[in-house]
Formats: structure tokens, sequence, C-alpha cells
């Protein structure tokens, strides 16, 4: 076994997926083995579920090895105290819209913790939540007037804010995933429509609606570079948890509807590969190394790879990437939205940003990709996009 499949091993047992392999807990008897999966897990953000099944696994791990026993339980203690910090700003945010009678919805980590068998083992950086674009004023001026929260500049899809205790949030008004496809961009802007009041203005999605958000998610994420492992955790989670006779049924209707069916079905097939050891066919194969050598926000050279083939060619991919379309160009600068005439102002904007504000390397990189690709990988991308449905 590879420290792939330790590290995959000790996630299924600490979420109760599946017992501990045996070679696993032979593995974990060197201490070199266990700092190899330790990074492997932080690499994927998942460093907390693994921190603890090692320390379950290894109780004897404290007295033979007691630095890697407090560098992993320190971990624990850093998660727990995120949790909390995440829990109490999101307590006092639903509160605070509650009582300006402003409609809103936890999203992501904030509703799929609760599935988790620990909630602070489900790590996340910020909290986001939706609400309504009709109540999106209120609710901003809300945040930033009763909980002295600073707001930074409006994108397409939300208003970034900070807390005064440093925890970042991320208020959409809009779900629609950074150029999803059409059917998949019609179901998401209905997302009221499929949910229901929790408590007071709190919403939650529907079941079908959360699980087909998840997976749009995921293939904005794959299509981008890579999404990790964390997102099939949720998914095995959300696969086990649709006890309505119905559920299976509605989740694959929108599926369905949004052209995404395949590659939930072959996701699925990852997350039973490795979590059930499910013989894999070939396409799930492949799309397994794919993401876990990408790590959670995968790679430069897989975002290349997928968007120079979906391109017509690398001169069209570089005229793009240079000269972004209207359309995208309207996702950072909202206002040529109504002055379509300051286009060209913020084309160059957006060129000076990218040599003067840091991405300079990261361009110059992306070029060199584009530049050195060969046709049969181009193919072989292509290929493997199609085969995913994507």
């Amino acid at each position: 076994m590879n420290t792939w499949e330790h590290m995959l091993s000790l996630v299924g047992c600490e979420m109760g997926f599946c017992p501990l392999c045996d070679k696993t807990r032979e593995a974990l008897l060197l201490e070199d083995n266990i700092k190899q999966i330790a990074a492997l897990a932080k690499k994927h953000d998942i460093l907390p579920i693994v921190a603890d099944a090692v320390i379950k696994a290894c109780p004897e791990l404290k007295a033979s090895s007691p630095a890697l026993y407090s560098s992993l339980w320190r971990e624990l203690t850093l998660a727990l105290y995120r949790y909390e910090k995440l829990k109490n700003e999101l307590d006092k945010i639903k509160e605070a819209l509650s009582l300006e009678k402003v409609c809103h919805m936890p999203l992501k980590g904030a509703v799929i913790r609760d599935k988790y068998p620990e909630p602070w083992l489900r790590t996340s950086c910020d909290i986001d939540l939706l609400v309504k674009p009709e109540e999106l004023a209120r609710a901003k001026d809300t945040l930033t007037d009763r909980l002295s929260y600073k707001a930074d500049r409006k994108g397409p899809h939300d208003i970034p804010l900070s807390s005064p205790s440093g925890v970042h949030i991320e208020l959409h008004y809009w779900l629609i995933e950074e150029r999803a496809g059409e059917a998949s961009s019609k179901i998401l802007e209905n997302v009221w429509n499929y949910s229901h009041v929790l408590d007071g203005f709190t919403y939650e999605m529907s079941d079908e609606m959360f699980y087909f958000y998840h997976i749009a998610h995921m293939a904005k994420h794959f299509q981008n570079g890579g999404c990790g492992v964390r997102p099939f955790i949720d998914l095995y989670l959300l696969l086990s948890d649709n006890n309505a006779p119905d559920a299976e049924d509605k989740r694959r209707e929108l599926l369905e509807k949004g052209g995404l069916l395949r590659f939930e079905t072959v996701c699925r097939e990852v997350a039973n590969m490795w979590f059930q050891g499910g013989e894999p066919s070939e396409i799930a194969k492949k799309t397994s190394d794919y993401i876990l050598c990408g790590g959670v926000y995968g790679t430069m050279e897989n975002y290349v790879a997928n968007h120079n083939a979906k391109a017509d060619g690398k001169f069209s991919y570089l005229m793009r990437r240079l000269f972004r379309p209207y359309k995208e160009l309207c996702e950072d600068y909202p206002m040529i939205i109504k002055h379509k005439w300051l286009t060209p102002f913020f084309e160059l904007v957006r060129f000076f940003r990218m040599i003067f504000g840091g991405r300079l390397k990261r361009s110059l990189s992306e070029v060199s990709m584009v530049v050195s690709s060969d046709k049969e990988k181009l193919n072989n991308t292509r290929r493997f996009l199609e085969e995913l449905g994507l």
C-alpha cells in the first residue's frame, strides 16, 4: 500500500465508513510513515481527521514519539478552536439577520459538518451564507452596522466580509458557479424554490438541491485543477444520508437536468473505491489519480490542461486569458454591465493588475505550460473531460 491508501484507510476508519486496514495499522508503527501520511493529509486539508484516527489507532504514540504526538494533538485543538470560532460567528450572523428579517441560508461546511462524527473534524476557513439578491444591501448593512464587519468590493456572486475576530465571510447572493453550464445555471438560480424555513428567517436547501449544489461545486473546482479529498468525504456522507424513499430519484432528476449526472456517477464510484474497496472503472481510476495528485486546490498544470483542451488552439486560449470575454470580465468588474463603454479601460486595469499585482510569475508559468503543451496531451485531456460529461 502507498501513502495515499494509508491516508484513505485512516479517513474511512475515523468517519465510520470502514474498519482500519491491517496494513495501515502496521505502517503506523513507523514514525516516518505517520509523518508522510500527515503531510499528505495536510495537503488535502483533512489533517484533523487523520490526526485523530492516528491517535486512536496508536495510543502508545504519546510515549514512543512525544514530539509527533504533540504535533498531531495540536492539530486537533486548533481544529476545535477554529470550529468554535466559526460557530460563534455564524450564530451571531443568523441572529442579526433574523432581527432585521433578512432571509438567509448557510452553505457548504456550515451544513455538512453536522453529519461528521464530530463537527470540528470538518475544517473550514470561512463562512458561506446565501441571501436573496434584493436583500443583499440590507444584509451587508446589518453585518457592518450591527456586528462591525468590514466589507470588501462586491463580486459577481458575493460580498466578502471580515469580522472583528478575523473570521472571513462570503455573503453570496448568486449560487451559479463560475462559467457553469447553462443547464446547471438554470437549476442553481432557482435555489430558493428548493428551500424551506428552518427557524425564523434561516432557510435550508432541500436534500436534492444541496446534493446538486455540492456536485456542481465539485465540478467547478475539478475543472479548475482539482478539488481534493474532502468533497468526496462529504459526498460519501450524503450518499449515506438519503433515507427518504424518493431521495435518490429526486437527486438523479436534478443531476440529469443540470448535465452533471455522468460526473456524479464517476465521483460516486471514486468514493466507493476509496472507502469501501469497490472495483473501479478506468475512468474512476484516472479521476482518483487526478484528485490525489492535485491537493485541495488542484494544480496549475491541471488547470491549464483543462482550459487549454476546451479552447480552439493555444493562440485562442492565450488571447482569452489576456483579454477576457465581456461576460467573464463582468464577473470581476460589474460596473461594465451598465457602462459597457468602460470595457477597454477595465481590460487594461486587469492587465496591469496581472503585472504589478503579484500574479506575473503565475501568469508567465501559465503561458509557458500552454506553449509547451503537445497535441496528444490536449486530446487526452479533452477525452478525459468528455468521459466525465464536463
